[in-house]
Protein backbone atom coordinates (compact mmCIF):
# COMPACT_ATOMS: atom_id res chain seq x y z
CA UNK A 1 0.00 0.00 0.00
CA UNK A 2 2.82 2.72 0.72
CA UNK A 3 4.71 1.24 -2.22
CA UNK A 4 1.51 2.34 -4.35
CA UNK A 5 1.14 5.63 -2.58
CA UNK A 6 4.76 6.92 -3.09
CA UNK A 7 4.14 5.63 -7.04
CA UNK A 8 1.17 7.64 -7.43
CA UNK A 9 3.19 10.68 -5.90
CA UNK A 10 6.23 9.95 -8.37
CA UNK A 11 3.59 10.20 -11.39
CA UNK A 12 2.14 13.07 -9.64
CA UNK A 13 5.00 14.95 -9.55
CA UNK A 14 6.69 13.87 -13.06
CA UNK A 15 3.32 15.51 -14.76
CA UNK A 16 3.89 18.91 -12.66
CA UNK A 17 7.52 19.11 -13.94
CA UNK A 18 6.25 18.66 -17.42
CA UNK A 19 3.53 20.70 -16.86
CA UNK A 20 5.84 23.51 -15.88
CA UNK A 21 8.01 22.76 -18.74
CA UNK A 22 4.99 23.06 -21.38
CA UNK A 23 4.38 26.33 -19.84
CA UNK A 24 8.24 27.32 -19.76
CA UNK A 25 8.30 26.54 -23.35
CA UNK A 26 5.11 28.49 -24.13
CA UNK A 27 6.14 31.26 -22.25
CA UNK A 28 9.70 31.28 -24.27
CA UNK A 29 7.72 30.93 -27.60
CA UNK A 30 5.34 33.60 -26.91
CA UNK A 31 8.78 35.67 -25.61
CA UNK A 32 10.24 35.64 -28.93
CA UNK A 33 7.11 36.03 -31.08
CA UNK A 34 6.48 39.06 -29.27
CA UNK A 35 10.07 40.79 -29.44
CA UNK A 36 10.37 39.81 -32.99
CA UNK A 37 7.50 41.67 -33.62
CA UNK A 38 8.35 44.85 -31.40
CA UNK A 39 11.55 44.48 -33.32
CA UNK A 40 10.31 43.78 -36.67
CA UNK A 41 11.49 47.72 -38.08
CA UNK A 42 9.97 47.32 -41.26
CA UNK A 43 6.21 46.30 -39.49
CA UNK A 44 6.28 49.78 -37.88
CA UNK A 45 7.55 51.87 -40.28
CA UNK A 46 4.75 50.67 -42.99
CA UNK A 47 2.40 51.10 -39.26
CA UNK A 48 3.00 54.98 -38.79
CA UNK A 49 4.29 56.21 -42.28
CA UNK A 50 0.65 55.26 -42.63
CA UNK A 51 -1.12 56.72 -39.31
CA UNK A 52 0.59 59.98 -39.94
CA UNK A 53 -0.37 60.15 -42.98
CA UNK A 54 -4.13 58.97 -42.12
CA UNK A 55 -3.68 61.75 -39.23
CA UNK A 56 -2.68 64.36 -42.00
CA UNK A 57 -5.51 63.48 -44.30
CA UNK A 58 -8.09 64.35 -41.06
CA UNK A 59 -6.24 67.26 -40.56
CA UNK A 60 -6.53 68.49 -44.23
CA UNK A 61 -10.29 67.85 -44.59
CA UNK A 62 -10.89 70.23 -41.20
CA UNK A 63 -11.84 73.61 -41.98
CA UNK A 64 -10.23 75.61 -39.40
CA UNK A 65 -6.94 75.63 -36.89
CA UNK A 66 -5.88 71.66 -35.72
CA UNK A 67 -2.90 70.68 -33.72
CA UNK A 68 -2.74 66.14 -33.09
CA UNK A 69 -0.61 65.20 -30.37
CA UNK A 70 1.35 62.22 -31.59
CA UNK A 71 3.07 59.54 -29.03
CA UNK A 72 5.25 57.19 -30.97
CA UNK A 73 4.76 54.25 -28.02
CA UNK A 74 6.52 51.90 -29.79
CA UNK A 75 9.95 54.29 -29.33
CA UNK A 76 10.05 53.86 -25.65
CA UNK A 77 11.84 51.11 -23.78
CA UNK A 78 8.97 50.23 -20.40
CA UNK A 79 9.54 48.08 -17.92
CA UNK A 80 7.63 45.33 -19.71
CA UNK A 81 9.88 45.96 -22.89
CA UNK A 82 12.97 45.50 -20.81
CA UNK A 83 12.30 42.23 -18.99
CA UNK A 84 11.35 41.21 -22.02
CA UNK A 85 15.04 42.10 -23.75
CA UNK A 86 12.98 44.34 -26.60
CA UNK A 87 15.06 46.88 -28.00
CA UNK A 88 14.06 50.20 -28.51
CA UNK A 89 13.24 51.26 -31.93
CA UNK A 90 14.49 54.54 -33.33
CA UNK A 91 13.22 56.19 -36.74
CA UNK A 92 13.71 59.29 -38.40
CA UNK A 93 10.47 60.81 -39.96
CA UNK A 94 10.45 62.49 -43.10
CA UNK A 95 7.24 65.21 -43.74
CA UNK A 96 7.27 65.58 -47.13
CA UNK A 97 4.64 67.54 -49.68
CA UNK A 98 2.60 64.77 -50.13
CA UNK A 99 3.85 61.92 -47.94
CA UNK A 100 5.85 60.82 -45.10
CA UNK A 101 9.22 58.99 -45.33
CA UNK A 102 10.33 56.73 -42.22
CA UNK A 103 13.73 55.84 -41.88
CA UNK A 104 15.21 52.63 -39.47
CA UNK A 105 17.45 55.12 -37.14
CA UNK A 106 18.35 57.56 -39.80
CA UNK A 107 18.26 58.24 -43.55
CA UNK A 108 21.97 57.88 -43.95
CA UNK A 109 21.50 53.87 -42.52
CA UNK A 110 18.83 52.72 -43.77
CA UNK A 111 18.33 52.37 -48.01
CA UNK A 112 14.45 51.29 -47.85
CA UNK A 113 12.14 53.71 -46.20
CA UNK A 114 8.46 52.95 -45.76
CA UNK A 115 6.17 56.02 -46.87
CA UNK A 116 2.55 56.04 -47.53
CA UNK A 117 0.72 59.31 -49.04
CA UNK A 118 -1.70 61.79 -47.84
CA UNK A 119 -4.06 64.26 -49.56
CA UNK A 120 -2.83 67.52 -50.96
CA UNK A 121 -4.97 70.92 -50.87
CA UNK A 122 -3.93 73.67 -53.87
CA UNK A 123 -4.61 76.34 -50.87
CA UNK A 124 -2.91 74.81 -47.89
CA UNK A 125 0.61 75.17 -47.81
CA UNK A 126 3.25 71.91 -46.50
CA UNK A 127 6.24 72.84 -44.25
CA UNK A 128 8.35 69.77 -44.87
CA UNK A 129 10.36 68.75 -41.91
CA UNK A 130 12.34 66.01 -40.17
CA UNK A 131 12.52 64.25 -37.13
CA UNK A 132 14.02 61.52 -34.51
CA UNK A 133 11.73 62.23 -31.61
CA UNK A 134 9.45 59.44 -29.98
CA UNK A 135 6.80 62.38 -29.69
CA UNK A 136 5.64 65.07 -32.07
CA UNK A 137 3.12 67.48 -32.78
CA UNK A 138 0.80 67.52 -36.22
CA UNK A 139 -0.97 71.11 -37.00
CA UNK A 140 -2.45 73.00 -39.48
CA UNK A 141 -2.33 76.73 -38.65
CA UNK A 142 -3.67 79.92 -40.88
CA UNK A 143 -3.30 77.43 -44.28
CA UNK A 144 -0.08 75.67 -43.54
CA UNK A 145 0.25 71.91 -42.27
CA UNK A 146 3.48 70.60 -40.40
CA UNK A 147 5.06 68.46 -38.18
CA UNK A 148 6.82 69.77 -34.89
CA UNK A 149 8.18 68.52 -31.84
CA UNK A 150 7.97 71.37 -29.84
CA UNK A 151 4.87 73.35 -28.21
CA UNK A 152 3.26 75.45 -30.66
CA UNK A 153 2.83 78.89 -29.71
CA UNK A 154 -0.55 79.68 -28.12
CA UNK A 155 -2.96 81.13 -30.77
CA UNK A 156 -6.45 81.55 -31.38
CA UNK A 157 -8.99 78.77 -32.48
CA UNK A 158 -11.48 79.52 -35.11
CA UNK A 159 -14.91 78.08 -35.32
CA UNK A 160 -14.32 75.46 -38.52
CA UNK A 161 -17.46 75.38 -40.09
CA UNK A 162 -17.10 75.60 -44.12
CA UNK A 163 -17.87 79.57 -45.21
CA UNK A 164 -16.53 79.05 -48.54
CA UNK A 165 -17.83 81.68 -50.75
CA UNK A 166 -17.26 83.72 -54.00
CA UNK A 167 -16.56 87.16 -53.52
CA UNK A 168 -17.47 88.29 -57.17
CA UNK A 169 -20.89 87.96 -56.43
CA UNK A 170 -21.11 89.74 -52.61
CA UNK A 171 -20.36 93.28 -51.67
CA UNK A 172 -19.08 94.45 -48.33
CA UNK A 173 -19.95 97.70 -46.53
CA UNK A 174 -18.26 99.68 -43.67
CA UNK A 175 -20.83 101.96 -42.01
CA UNK A 176 -19.04 104.92 -38.96
CA UNK A 177 -21.67 104.93 -36.02
CA UNK A 178 -20.20 108.59 -35.23
CA UNK A 179 -18.49 111.32 -36.88
CA UNK A 180 -14.87 111.04 -34.98
CA UNK A 181 -14.34 108.06 -37.48
CA UNK A 182 -15.96 108.88 -40.43
CA UNK A 183 -13.00 109.44 -41.99
CA UNK A 184 -11.53 105.79 -40.98
CA UNK A 185 -14.52 104.01 -42.48
CA UNK A 186 -14.14 105.44 -45.75
CA UNK A 187 -10.68 104.23 -46.45
CA UNK A 188 -11.61 100.71 -44.81
CA UNK A 189 -15.06 101.34 -46.90
CA UNK A 190 -12.40 102.18 -50.47
CA UNK A 191 -10.16 98.92 -49.44
CA UNK A 192 -13.40 96.39 -49.31
CA UNK A 193 -14.62 98.11 -52.47
CA UNK A 194 -11.74 96.13 -54.53
CA UNK A 195 -12.69 92.80 -52.87
CA UNK A 196 -16.26 92.54 -53.71
CA UNK A 197 -17.49 93.44 -56.19
CA UNK A 198 -20.82 92.24 -56.83
CA UNK A 199 -24.29 92.75 -56.15
CA UNK A 200 -25.34 90.76 -52.98
CA UNK A 201 -25.04 92.80 -49.34
CA UNK A 202 -22.97 90.53 -47.49
CA UNK A 203 -21.42 91.91 -44.58
CA UNK A 204 -21.84 95.34 -42.83
CA UNK A 205 -18.78 96.57 -41.03
CA UNK A 206 -19.95 98.94 -38.11
CA UNK A 207 -17.42 100.57 -36.39
CA UNK A 208 -17.52 102.85 -33.16
CA UNK A 209 -15.26 104.38 -30.92
CA UNK A 210 -15.00 104.41 -27.07
CA UNK A 211 -12.69 105.23 -24.13
CA UNK A 212 -12.95 101.79 -22.44
CA UNK A 213 -9.78 99.48 -22.28
CA UNK A 214 -10.52 96.65 -24.43
CA UNK A 215 -10.94 96.57 -28.31
CA UNK A 216 -14.19 94.67 -28.62
CA UNK A 217 -15.51 92.97 -31.90
CA UNK A 218 -19.44 92.08 -31.70
CA UNK A 219 -21.02 89.49 -33.94
CA UNK A 220 -24.91 88.95 -34.24
CA UNK A 221 -25.52 86.04 -31.84
CA UNK A 222 -29.17 85.58 -32.88
CA UNK A 223 -28.64 84.36 -36.47
CA UNK A 224 -26.26 81.48 -38.18
CA UNK A 225 -23.86 82.26 -34.74
CA UNK A 226 -21.44 80.26 -35.49
CA UNK A 227 -20.73 81.31 -39.11
CA UNK A 228 -20.66 84.87 -37.10
CA UNK A 229 -18.55 84.59 -34.95
CA UNK A 230 -16.46 82.96 -36.98
CA UNK A 231 -15.69 86.01 -38.96
CA UNK A 232 -15.32 88.12 -35.70
CA UNK A 233 -12.63 85.83 -34.95
CA UNK A 234 -10.35 85.87 -37.80
CA UNK A 235 -10.65 89.73 -37.71
CA UNK A 236 -9.51 89.45 -33.82
CA UNK A 237 -6.48 86.68 -34.58
CA UNK A 238 -5.47 89.11 -37.52
CA UNK A 239 -5.31 92.04 -35.18
CA UNK A 240 -3.36 90.39 -32.70
CA UNK A 241 -1.25 89.24 -34.87
CA UNK A 242 -0.43 92.85 -36.04
CA UNK A 243 -0.69 94.37 -32.39
CA UNK A 244 0.10 91.30 -29.86
CA UNK A 245 0.17 93.81 -27.04
CA UNK A 246 -3.50 95.09 -27.32
CA UNK A 247 -6.43 93.72 -25.58
CA UNK A 248 -8.87 92.94 -28.31
CA UNK A 249 -12.08 90.55 -27.95
CA UNK A 250 -14.79 89.38 -29.52
CA UNK A 251 -18.35 88.62 -27.77
CA UNK A 252 -21.80 88.65 -29.34
CA UNK A 253 -23.57 91.87 -29.67
CA UNK A 254 -25.35 93.08 -26.34
CA UNK A 255 -27.91 95.67 -27.92
CA UNK A 256 -25.18 98.63 -26.79
CA UNK A 257 -25.56 100.18 -30.16
CA UNK A 258 -28.99 100.18 -31.03
CA UNK A 259 -28.68 103.62 -32.84
CA UNK A 260 -29.20 105.22 -36.50
CA UNK A 261 -27.75 104.54 -38.64
CA UNK A 262 -26.69 101.06 -37.89
CA UNK A 263 -30.39 99.69 -36.87
CA UNK A 264 -31.17 100.11 -40.04
CA UNK A 265 -28.70 99.49 -41.59
CA UNK A 266 -27.54 96.19 -40.08
CA UNK A 267 -30.74 94.70 -41.59
CA UNK A 268 -29.73 95.28 -45.68
CA UNK A 269 -27.39 92.79 -45.18
CA UNK A 270 -26.71 89.19 -44.63
CA UNK A 271 -24.61 89.45 -41.51
CA UNK A 272 -22.86 92.07 -39.96
CA UNK A 273 -19.78 93.07 -37.51
CA UNK A 274 -19.54 96.04 -34.98
CA UNK A 275 -15.94 96.73 -34.07
CA UNK A 276 -16.23 99.16 -30.98
CA UNK A 277 -12.08 100.80 -31.00
CA UNK A 278 -10.50 102.24 -28.66
CA UNK A 279 -10.26 105.55 -28.90
CA UNK A 280 -6.35 105.41 -27.91
CA UNK A 281 -5.84 102.61 -30.66
CA UNK A 282 -6.92 104.80 -33.68
CA UNK A 283 -4.06 106.39 -34.89
CA UNK A 284 -2.21 103.26 -34.34
CA UNK A 285 -4.30 100.60 -35.45
CA UNK A 286 -4.72 100.21 -39.33
CA UNK A 287 -7.90 97.64 -39.10
CA UNK A 288 -8.51 97.78 -43.36
CA UNK A 289 -5.68 95.05 -43.84
CA UNK A 290 -6.90 92.74 -40.89
CA UNK A 291 -10.90 93.26 -41.90
CA UNK A 292 -9.65 92.17 -45.87
CA UNK A 293 -7.64 89.52 -44.47
CA UNK A 294 -10.36 88.07 -42.58
CA UNK A 295 -12.68 88.26 -45.65
CA UNK A 296 -9.91 86.27 -47.91
CA UNK A 297 -9.98 83.52 -45.32
CA UNK A 298 -13.44 83.16 -44.48
CA UNK A 299 -14.72 82.69 -48.35
CA UNK A 300 -11.77 81.16 -48.92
Amino acid sequence: MRRLNKRGMDDKLMFIMWEFIVIVMVFVVLTMSVRGIANDTTYWKKYHSADLALMTDLIMANQGDVTINYDMKTLRQSFVAKAMLIDPLKFQIFMKEDSFFIYDQSIDKDRFPQSFIFAKDKDIKVQPSNTTSDYVILYKKEGNVGMTTNSLSESISCPAQDTTGNLSQKSFGVLALSDGIKAYSDYINSKLLTIGKGSNNEVLFALATSSTAVTTIYYDGTLNQVSNKKMACLIQRRLLQKFPDMDITIKPYDNSFEIEPFVSQKDKYMYWILININTTMITNMNISDSIAGAIGEYYG
